[in-house]
Parts: C-alpha cells; sequence; structure tokens
C-alpha cells in the first residue's frame, strides 16, 4: 500500500512539472509572433494578398488555407506571423500567416 501511494504522488509530481514545462514552451513560442496592421492593396487568387502597413511598406501574405472571396481590397486586416515565415522568394513574402479582417 505504502508502494502504491508513493508512485501515485510522483507520477502527479512528473505530470504537473511537465504541464509547467509545456505552458513555459508555449509562453516562449507565442513571444516570438509578430504581427502587422494595414490594408489589403492587392489579391491574386488562390495565393496570395498584398497589405500595406501605416508606414507604406506592402507585404505579400500567403495565409493559410483557401482565403478566395473572405478579403476586398482596401479592407483593414491584422496579419499574425512568425518571424522566420519568409519564404525566400522576396523579403516582404510572409508564409503561413494568419490574417484577421478587422
Amino acid at each position: 500500500m505504502k508502494i502504491q501511494k508513493y508512485v501515485k504522488k510522483d507520477i502527479i509530481k512528473v505530470t504537473s512539472i511537465l504541464i509547467l514545462l509545456l505552458g513555459l514552451l508555449i509562453i516562449l513560442y507565442l513571444s516570438e509572433i509578430q504581427s502587422i496592421s494595414g490594408y489589403v492593396v492587392q489579391i491574386n487568387y488562390p495565393n496570395n494578398i498584398a497589405i500595406k502597413d501605416e508606414f507604406e511598406n506592402v507585404y505579400w501574405i500567403k495565409p493559410f488555407g483557401d482565403f478566395e472571396d473572405k478579403y476586398e481590397i482596401g479592407e483593414e486586416v491584422k496579419v499574425y506571423y512568425y518571424p522566420n515565415s519568409e519564404d525566400g522568394s522576396n523579403e516582404n513574402t510572409l508564409s503561413h500567416s494568419i490574417v484577421f479582417s478587422r
């Protein structure tokens, strides 16, 4: 009986530590995510959209999934991306971005 009691306590401790470590990793990952706010200036179906930010920089965005008919030119959007998501074809082309309309 005593052995089972100690094993249960150890399992609970290990599980708690793993959950805390996972939470820490998620926080570190999410702290790296960056965002751009702007408006849609061009749409190229089905691959990408161009977004101009408040500093007049244009970013080509390749959002997740099918986005046809989701965006209109002039629509305000916010883009979340991981800093290393550039696809190499252009310094301002962000792959696998998440785009939200305002």
